[in-house]
């Protein structure tokens, strides 16, 4: 859940910073942290932010930054912060509405017999009864 909107001021500067939960990594492989400042690059350009300086490590990113208007600091922390690729969204909300788990069969199956919960991957409902021809 979001935090209450702050008040913040043109032309000032913040620290800004996000951590993953529980310390998790965020930044898996070098290709992560480039796509991620990639996302920077982007927000900038459409937003009016000025980035002033950055630190990225495996499980959080701190920022300077200087939004140029009152509301141009929350619009870009909202797009950064939003920027998952279309297909990870799709695959995510299918996966909800199908009340499925999200990942490869062996990945899910091993997850759910490392939590112990292997019988949410069963179906609804009574299992059936076996035929004598099975």
């Amino acid at each position: 859940m979001p935090r209450t909107a702050r008040a913040t001021d043109a032309n000032s500067v913040y620290h800004v910073l996000n951590r993953g939960n529980g310390r998790m990594r965020l930044f898996h492989k070098p290709g992560d942290n480039e796509a991620f400042e990639k996302v920077l690059a982007e927000g900038i350009e459409r937003y009016a932010v000025e980035l002033l300086t950055y630190c990225i490590l495996p499980n959080h990113w701190h920022l300077v930054v200087r939004p140029k208007t009152d509301k141009a600091l929350g619009q870009w922390m909202g797009w950064v912060n939003a920027a998952t690729p279309e297909e990870q969204l799709d695959t995510l909300r299918e996966c909800a509405q199908r009340g499925r788990p999200v990942g490869s069969a062996a990945c899910v199956e091993t997850t759910a017999a490392r939590l112990d919960l292997a019988f949410t991957l069963r179906g609804p409902g009574r299992p059936r009864k076996a035929t004598k021809n099975q």
